[in-house]
């Protein structure tokens, strides 16, 4: 039994794929840090893994012919909304705005980095308050949570995982779908 956990201790590193991870700079690659993660798909065309593609981002959003733009067989970039909830005194509902673009080669998938242009909900008095990467608290006089120190250092831990899970829940569907995972003979 130790063999066997030790074993899967061992290839646990292999068998996750690599991630996007927020920086005060914005999203990296976990393990090469570059602006993009490559997903490899062995024997498969360019224009395959665009078709498979389209067809997953069309099944994760409500409107994806307003959502999605699109180079035939080459990139299709996602101007997609999500939403994640955030604990202050009580949970509020963000809502996520963001542009993730996917090109494609034969054999290779390129998420990259996703560009979030706002995060943002309302306050009880309908004023807007914000999600940053990086700021002041005191200038913002809490209309703005800061993930991040000005010093680089994590200050919202729990807000920092959650936009990271909304974009690399993205990927893995995407990812399970090219590989077939969601496919049902109905």
């Amino acid at each position: 039994m130790k063999k066997i956990v030790l074993i899967l201790i061992v290839l646990l590193p292999s068998v996750c794929s690599a991630q996007f991870e927020l920086t005060p700079n914005g999203f990296v690659d976990q393990d090469t840090k570059k602006e993009f993660v490559i997903k490899e798909f062995a024997g498969k065309s360019a224009i395959d893994l665009y078709n498979e593609a389209l067809v997953s981002i069309t099944s994760l959003y409500k409107a994806p012919n307003i959502v999605a733009s699109k180079v035939e067989g080459e990139i299709i970039n996602i101007n997609g909304t999500g939403t994640i909830t955030v604990k202050r005194i009580m949970n509020f509902d963000y809502t996520i705005d963001y542009n993730f673009i996917l090109r494609f080669k034969d054999g290779r998938v390129r998420f990259d980095a996703p560009i979030v242009s706002s995060v943002y909900t309302f306050n009880g008095n309908h004023e807007k308050c914000y999600i940053s990467l990086s700021g002041n608290d005191m200038k913002d006089l809490g209309f703005t949570i800061h993930i991040f120190k000005n010093n680089g250092k994590v200050k919202q831990e729990k807000i920092k995982k959650d936009i990271e899970e909304h974009f690399n829940m993205i990927i893995e569907k995407i990812v399970g779908d090219i590989n077939g995972n969601d496919k049902n003979d109905w």
